[in-house]
């Protein structure tokens, strides 16, 4: 049986949601350029400065681990912690 559990938490200066399903999973080294569900996420997390990391494993399921700034910095300064 496939479970999905998703919790978000919000705390200052970011919010970080965590969504967990317990079926398959995948080898992530593989994935890198096949289909665009894994890319957009990446690119959207990207877009507001924030971090994805993808940790999965055949046969243990997927948890994604995502995470945006609440205040954005401006633009024109490098970031130094925001990374995908």
């Amino acid at each position: 049986m496939r479970a999905i559990g998703q919790f978000t938490i919000r705390e200052p200066l970011c919010s970080r949601r965590v969504i967990r399903d317990f079926g398959a999973g995948f080898e992530v080294s593989t994935t890198e350029g096949r289909g665009l569900g894994l890319t957009s996420m990446k690119e959207r997390a990207r877009a507001l400065r924030g971090r994805l990391a993808i940790l999965s494993e055949p046969q243990h399921g997927t948890t994604i681990h995502a995470s945006v700034p609440l205040v954005q910095d401006d633009p024109k300064t490098p970031s130094r912690s925001h990374s995908v």
